[in-house]
């Protein structure tokens, strides 16, 4: 089978698992709790999220989503000088022709990491929560999110080959940013919110928040459920591929399960749907004057199960299983280069098993997923081996590629009421997707096929309660970096340890 042909399978795979995904999500989230015999009385099975009988504000959503494409279109067509080098086809018949009849003006694109791994997740992320803010549910939200993007391919840039990377990538971010997001802000709504909760809240779900603080809000129920927010500010001192360095650190580990049944006791199986688990994890690293790393990360579900069996004082096990999504995005700097991952787990089986002990809480985690994105290729080093122009594939332009693969990822945490440890790694394997470039060299030695990664990053903590919700936190952090093309292999390693304040709220 030609490399070309493998391209166009793989993305169609990607779009009848996005087609999927979303019908599995309209369908999961109009499930509601069903209590086993033997639940919590104190707890309705059937209040749960629900829209206002007319949800879908149709002018309003337009107007915001217009609000979120019309700035970079501005921009766009103010910066043509630099966009012109992808100008390669026109308005008039031919290329309509081309692009509606046929898959030959469907690439690759050329553009810079920051253009494909940050401003096309972004905005599919607030796209995506235009819809949910309005009162759609996620696969209509989604599935606006993914008109946006192909109407911005098709009328904005026009005089552009269809970047079939940015369709995928907002499509898919849309959901696996957006939704544990929206979840996140929906906390505002509890009853007795702290402004620390309201504040987030409005910064991660603007559009809802903004609705909410005007008093029409398309959701009746508030945000309920189990929360654990978590904000950490500290010093980080390490070796980053031999080259030791410190830096300040601040990060934000998130985990929002909206079913009110969890951790609460009684037996009792409940059908979770769209954004029943999440997670969301951000950490920042500044040397200096300057940001050395950004790791952002997501974990959400299109649909799952949970089953509890806690007695009355709380002491039992709990157990999950469902479908589930994600992303990780990291983008740290060595000792000569910067190193980029931008991941999107599509879709995979996630476990977790609970034990509640006397006050203590432990849980474990597995989640094994089939992934797109993009990475730098590390085999070449700091500097490129490659002509930079005239730009035929991204790998030669850019030095990272974009990637099929498949990710782990496994955690350990257990809360004591004096002490706290986690224990949490991951692997990827990725591969690159070949035959969709610009211009196609069959495998050339100025555009590599066959490009492998593979990132395995590692780290635990050990944290000491001194108050209610503040601790002081040990940790140490590990990443292995392996690229490979033909006979060429290279690697590389991290090794930090670091020291935090964590403050829950």
């Amino acid at each position: 089978m030609r490399a070309g042909s493998r391209g166009c399978l793989i993305f169609g795979a990607v779009a009848i698992t996005a087609l999927a995904g979303t019908a599995a999500i309209g369908s999961a989230a109009q499930a509601q709790p069903k209590i086993a015999p033997g639940g919590d009385p104190d707890l309705d099975p059937d209040l749960g999220e629900k829209p206002v009988l007319r949800p879908h504000r149709y002018p309003l959503a337009i107007v915001e989503h217009l609000s979120v494409v019309v700035p970079p279109m501005i921009y766009y067509w103010l910066t043509t000088p630099v966009q012109r080098e992808d100008f390669e086809i026109g308005w008039d018949w031919a290329s309509w022709r081309t692009k509606l009849t046929s898959t030959d003006a469907f690439i690759l694109d050329t553009n810079d990491w920051v253009s494909n791994a940050v401003r096309h997740p972004l905005a599919g992320y607030l796209g995506y929560q235009v819809g949910r803010a309005n009162g759609f549910e996620p696969a209509s939200s989604v599935a606006l999110t993914a008109f946006a993007a192909v109407a911005w391919e098709y009328l904005v840039e026009y005089q552009e080959r269809i970047s079939l990377n940015d369709l995928v990538v907002n499509s898919v971010s849309a959901f696996t940013i957006g939704e544990p997001l929206f979840r996140l802000g929906r906390l505002a709504d509890a009853p007795g919110a702290s402004w620390q909760r309201a504040s987030l809240g409005l910064l991660a779900s603007p559009f809802d928040r903004v609705h909410a603080l005007a008093g029409a809000s398309s959701w009746r129920a508030p945000g309920l459920g189990w929360a654990q927010l978590e904000a950490s500010l500290g010093a980080v001192a390490g070796t980053y591929d031999g080259e030791q360095r410190n830096a300040a650190r601040v990060a934000l580990d998130l985990e929002v399960i909206p079913d009110r049944h969890y951790g609460r006791t009684g037996s009792a199986t409940t059908t979770l749907g769209a954004g029943g688990w999440n997670r969301i994890d951000l950490d920042l690293r500044i040397a200096g004057d300057e940001l050395s790393s950004a790791r952002f990360a997501t974990q959400t579900t299109y649909a799952g199960s949970y089953r509890r069996a806690l007695d009355v004082d709380g002491n039992g096990d709990d157990a999950f299983f469902g479908a589930a999504a994600g992303v990780d995005y990291v983008s740290q700097r060595l000792s000569r280069e910067w190193d980029h991952l931008f991941v999107m787990h599509l879709i995979g089986p996630r476990v977790a098993r609970g034990a509640w002990r006397n006050g203590l809480r432990m849980i474990w985690e597995l989640g094994a997923y089939a992934d797109l994105g993009m990475t730098q290729a590390h085999v070449f080093g700091p500097v490129s081996p490659f002509v930079t122009r005239p730009q035929t594939s991204v790998i030669q332009s850019r030095g990272y590629y974009y990637a099929s693969g498949v990710s782990v990822a496994t955690r350990v945490r257990i809360d004591t009421p004096r002490w706290v440890a986690t224990l949490e790694g991951q692997a990827f394997q990725l591969w690159s997707i070949d035959g969709l470039d610009r211009v196609e060299k069959d495998a050339s030695s100025d555009d590599p096929h066959d490009v492998q990664d593979q990132r395995v990053l590692g780290r635990g903590a050990f944290g000491v309660n001194v108050g209610a919700s503040v601790r002081l936190e040990l940790g140490l952090e590990a990443a292995l970096r392996r690229g490979t093309w033909k006979a060429l292999e290279r690697t590389t390693t991290d090794l930090e340890g670091r020291v935090d304040v964590v403050v829950g709220f």
